[in-house]
């Protein structure tokens, strides 16, 4: 047991590095959790008993999930040779599909219709979102090239939902039923050469898939009164391949957190998501639907623990909201950390921000020169594989990160209130609307004038506020009013009681609707008009109501 290097803290806190290790194992002899197997069973029970040892109120929470399973042994011949494959979840069904192999490995192309594509599964856009893309511009098929060297045989799993969470009537209709199935790097680039070199490949391709509603199993534990703010971590609890990095690492150190946690002037609540992988976000978007209202009103923050302890990364990333971007790199500055910010793009489980709760993950990932050589794999070739094993599990680093978050939750004991700041968004904001402007109509010119300046006014607002309450009662109350309000339209495209798919957004951009919007409109102004004035008009009424609010007193509003 080793006592960590406290330079925040008022408690004795110790992480078990021992006792991190026989939780990995443990995990990792259960195998590959996927929702509404006996495995996710066993590990759900393994976690809730360990929670209650660390004193936590815990249930395991039962709610219908949609998840799929792949039928039998997909099947991949290229010019009459078989190539090994795996099914990726959610793939559409095909017996004996045929077509002509094109590659495309961003989905760039406009002649794919027809076509069996072949993409990398790496990041730009992700494999949901090409798997959509590829669907809507006629391809018939997508096969997905995996992480890893030049010559890696190893095939990565994962699936094309695309719908984040559980589906609606509406949005059970936008998941992508195209046939998809994985193959190695190796095999992968044979194929690539091939096509260069000018060889037409045909493609007989059989997968079959099953959707299946199923119950979760989801741990969630519980500390303190119900009457005070929130703190809340997350860790996802659904896993394929080996489940080492992705994510038993992570599990068993929020286990340890959970250990280490001293209730002062907050309550804590833990929850182990079932459905993250192939559910796409399931158990978090359930999360935020079923506690809405206990939510909006206490949860400060929400800490996603995932992705922790890679062997050989260096590279550290924040991905979190602007509202708690100063606040978060003091402590991380504080820990000898300087790491490489991005907003809370649409992966992992970050479905809270239309709820307008501040997210944050912290993880070390590998550095840019690894991640160009081995296809996209910032967390290692291994990730999502079969070999993805305690092997590659660096335990000194997972101590760090596991320290790191803890000092978080330490560092946020000492305010009555998680800082906020809405500086940095309507900062960032700013910058990104005078980058446009650029409008021939005159309308939009004049709307788009009308929204700089009520954004000037709205940043000197807050700017007031902000100085003058500091992190009093009444001027947080404010703050954190504003953001439930307005964060859905500086960080959504759908809103705020909706959830974007899963890639929808996918760079640091704020105002991604109306980003969208002003795309459409470059390329066709007269069916672009409206939906721009109207994502113009979207983002005016947040910047109004910023203004408004940070005039008032929180007894007024």
């Amino acid at each position: 047991m080793e006592k960590r290097n406290d330079i925040h803290s008022d408690f004795d806190m110790t992480l078990d590095l021992n006792r991190m290790r026989n939780d990995i194992i443990e995990l990792l002899s259960i195998g590959e959790r996927k929702a509404g197997t006996r495995e996710m069973e066993l590990a759900s029970k393994y976690v809730k008993d360990r929670l209650v040892e660390a004193g936590f109120e815990t249930e395991i929470l039962h709610f219908p999930i949609m998840t799929s399973f792949i039928l039998g042994t997909p099947r991949l011949s290229v010019n009459g040779s078989e190539i090994p494959c795996k099914g990726v979840y959610f793939s559409g069904n095909a017996k004996e599909l045929q077509g002509e192999l094109v590659y495309d490995p961003d989905l760039t192309r406009s002649d794919i219709e027809g076509k069996i594509v072949l993409t990398d599964v790496s990041y730009s856009p992700p494999r949901p979102a090409k798997a959509r893309i590829a669907l809507e511009r006629g391809a018939l098929g997508i096969i997905y090239i995996s992480f890893g060297s030049d010559d890696s045989n190893l095939i990565s799993t994962g699936g094309i939902k695309y719908v984040w969470g559980n589906p609606t009537a509406a949005s059970i209709m936008e998941i992508p039923r195209i046939p998809a199935v994985s193959i190695s790097r190796s095999s992968g680039n044979a194929l690539i050469k091939r096509i260069k070199n000018g060889e037409r490949l045909e493609v007989t391709l059989d997968i079959e898939t099953k959707d299946q509603w199923v119950e979760a199993n989801q741990p969630v534990g519980f500390r303190g009164t119900r009457t005070r703010n929130l703190i809340m971590f997350g860790s996802p609890f659904e896993a394929l391949g080996a489940t080492g990095i992705d994510n038993s690492a992570a599990n068993a150190a929020l286990l340890e957190i959970a250990r280490n946690i001293k209730i002062k002037n907050y309550d804590v609540m833990i929850v182990f998501t079932d459905g993250h992988e192939i559910g796409e976000a399931a158990g978090s978007t359930y999360m935020v639907d079923s506690l809405w209202p206990y939510l909006k009103e206490k949860c400060e923050i929400y800490i996603n623990v995932e992705s922790l302890g890679t062997m050989g990364a260096k590279k550290p990333v924040t991905r979190a909201s602007p509202l708690i971007r100063k606040f978060t790199k003091r402590v991380e500055l504080n820990d000898g950390i300087d790491s490489e910010y991005h907003y809370e793009i649409r992966i992992a489980d970050s479905s809270f921000t239309g709820i307008g709760v501040p997210y944050y993950w912290f993880t070390y990932e590998m550095d840019d020169e690894y991640t160009r050589k081995y296809h996209g794999a910032n967390h290692g070739w291994w990730y999502k594989t079969e070999a993805d094993n305690i092997e590659h599990i660096d335990f000194e680093l997972l101590r760090k990160e596991t320290s790191h978050l803890l000092n978080l939750y330490e560092e946020i004991l000492k305010y009555k209130h998680v800082p906020y700041s809405i500086v940095p968004y309507i900062e960032d904001s700013i910058a990104f609307l005078r980058k446009g402007n650029l409008f021939g109509d005159p309308l939009l010119k004049e709307r788009y004038s009308n929204l700089l300046d009520v954004s000037q006014d709205a940043i000197n607002a807050v700017r007031k506020l902000e100085e003058s309450v500091g992190c009093e009662e009444s001027g947080h109350e404010i703050l954190k009013l504003i953001i439930r309000e307005v964060s859905n339209v500086f960080m959504t495209i759908k809103g705020r009681y909706d959830q974007d798919p899963y890639g929808a957004i996918w760079k640091d951009e704020i105002f991604p609707g109306l980003s969208i919007a002003m795309r459409q409109y470059d390329q066709e102004p007269k069916t672009g008009f409206t939906t721009l004035l109207r994502e113009i008009n979207r983002v005016y009424d947040a910047m109004d109501l910023i203004r408004h609010l940070s005039r008032t007193r929180i007894s007024d509003v």
